[in-house]
């Protein structure tokens, strides 16, 4: 198991002050979280980064451990990654954490390019130089992060450009079902960051979208966000393919099943 980061302890009803200012502005406000939440937020975290690999065996005392908490909010915690799909239960183990899936990479990916697609151009209907604007700087962030090589800010300024865009659609119901999507994707979307050359060609691709915004052409928005969609799944469908068809992989899942 890979290890835990140093202070990744969790503590009964902690406070936690949000990184936006909230409202009306000034401090962000403090939100009290149950134990059971923060634990579940850790090990998303770890999970979906890439701390706990695909395969990699649960060890609840360990994972305790490591993080403080008894055994009860820990596993309310494994309860919701289950739900989540990030970890599934085998016969003689506590769970092992769930495999890159191109069954997965479809259902997600399809879903989000239709969804997606219709967001970006009702989005772009919406000549709004203020988001011409926040688009530009966003996607001169991205050129930043690609060139300094950081994944991690690639993948949140990635989800700021689009939920810029889809947010000017006045679709909320849709937008609600895309943040769903794009939170079972967001494993999938670092592995895409660290597993593949394709962050400038994404990159580029944002741009494409950014140049057809500003030039008045909302279907050719949409058409160049759903191609930008199903061109990153199918990279990944490379990327799960290859990590099944790997040695070590097939040795780590001997290991959990056996």
């Amino acid at each position: 198991m890979c290890p835990a980061p140093k202070g990744s302890s969790v503590r009964q009803g902690e406070p936690q002050r949000r990184t936006d200012a909230g409202e009306f502005g000034g401090e962000p406000p403090l939100v009290f979280r149950t134990k059971a939440q923060m634990v579940y937020e850790q090990l998303r975290d770890w999970i979906v980064r890439g701390r706990l690999q695909p395969g990699e065996s649960v060890d609840q005392e360990r994972l305790a451990g490591m993080l403080d908490v008894s055994r009860m909010p820990l596993r309310q915690a494994l309860l919701r990654l289950e739900s989540d799909r990030l970890i599934e239960r085998q016969p003689h183990h506590t769970g092992i954490v769930t495999d890159l899936s191109v069954s997965d990479i479809d259902d997600i990916y399809g879903a989000r390019s239709a969804l997606e697609g219709l967001l970006a151009e009702k989005g772009a209907a919406v000549r709004d130089p203020d988001l011409i604007a926040q688009l530009t700087e966003t996607s001169a962030k991205m050129a930043e992060a690609v060139g300094s090589a950081d994944n991690e800010g690639f993948v949140a300024l990635d989800r700021l450009f689009h939920m810029s865009l889809y947010k000017a659609s006045g679709f909320p119901r849709t937008i609600e079902m895309f943040e769903q999507l794009r939170s079972a994707a967001e494993r999938y979307m670092y592995y895409y960051a660290t597993g593949t050359s394709g962050a400038p060609r994404s990159l580029a691709e944002h741009e494409a979208i950014l140049a057809a915004y500003r030039d008045g052409k909302p279907r050719l928005v949409r058409k160049l966000t759903e191609k930008h969609v199903m061109r990153s799944a199918a990279e990944l469908r490379q990327l799960a393919a290859r990590r099944s068809a790997s040695p070590a992989q097939s040795d780590r899942s001997r290991g959990a099943s056996g």
